[in-house]
């Protein structure tokens, strides 16, 4: 397992761990809400930074890593629609502070 720091600034830097392959295909439910927490706390980092993105698609599911009643495909879906969210900022120039 290898630790990458990300996007962190000398008082506040944010972790990554990358896990080494070959990976699981299929993830209980339990690892989903995990990385799901951990995508949330990401989104939470480029809000609290000013990153602009609204992460409407995201907020519309209406769910939370914390709502762990939730079926395992509805987070599946949350993280996939977060990722892409998150991608999009970069590749789409929307990865810039606001002001």
């Amino acid at each position: 397992m290898h630790q990458v720091r990300i996007l962190g600034s000398y008082s506040k830097p944010l972790y990554l761990l990358i896990l080494p392959s070959p990976v699981k295909q299929y993830m209980k439910k339990a690892e989903l809400i995990n990385l799901h927490m951990l995508m949330v706390q990401v989104k939470n980092y480029f809000e609290e930074q000013g990153l602009y993105c609204e992460f409407v698609k995201y907020k519309d599911l209406e769910i939370s890593p914390f709502q762990v009643h939730r079926s395992k495909d509805e987070h599946k879906q949350a993280i996939f629609v977060l990722g892409r969210e998150l991608a999009s900022m970069t590749t789409q120039g929307t990865f810039m502070r606001a002001y």
